[in-house]
């Protein structure tokens, strides 16, 4: 299963709307959001894809976390926390944190076949450590370099995609 992995797309609807038009272009079938939607409009724009949304809120959704937040849980096709989302995706054991603070104890524990994190605007990467691999999509949002990451479940690998500006 292939999975659109985006972070910290700070009201960039124009952007938004750009990276969901590609994940539907390669017939992806989820979308993970690592946090700071910052505008409900950014939720509604990503669930306006149609695809099962994994979710979790950031530092900068606190302003209009309850907006944020009454959209993310009115929608069937979502799993969403405030701060860690565990789950399981193509027999694959993955956390959601939005603070890379929190990988570190992630990885450690060792229950993990995928970490996946926002906050760092400049920051993107995909590494793994040990077996875990860890992926920070980048930004869509309050950045010079956006970026986003496309998850594949059955090989436990991601690829970070650039977008020029």
């Amino acid at each position: 299963m292939k999975v659109l992995v985006i972070s910290d797309t700070h009201g960039n609807i124009n952007m938004i709307r750009h990276v969901l038009g590609f994940a539907k272009s390669q017939n992806m079938e989820a979308i993970f959001h690592c946090g700071d939607f910052s505008t409900a409009q950014d939720v509604s724009e990503v669930l306006r894809a149609g695809l099962p949304l994994y979710a979790i809120t950031g530092n900068a959704d606190e302003a209009r976390y309850n907006d944020i937040w009454n959209l993310l849980t009115s929608n069937s096709a979502t799993a969403c926390a405030p701060d860690i989302l565990e789950f399981t995706l193509d027999g694959k054991k993955i956390v959601m944190v939005h603070q890379p603070g929190k990988v570190r104890e992630q990885i450690a524990s060792g229950e993990y076949d995928a970490v996946f994190h926002g906050h760092l605007h400049l920051g993107a990467r995909v590494e793994y450590y040990d077996q875990t691999l860890v992926v920070n999509p980048g930004a869509l949002g309050n950045t010079t370099k956006p970026s986003f990451a496309v998850y594949d479940t059955v090989t436990n690998s991601a690829e970070l995609i650039e977008i020029p500006l």
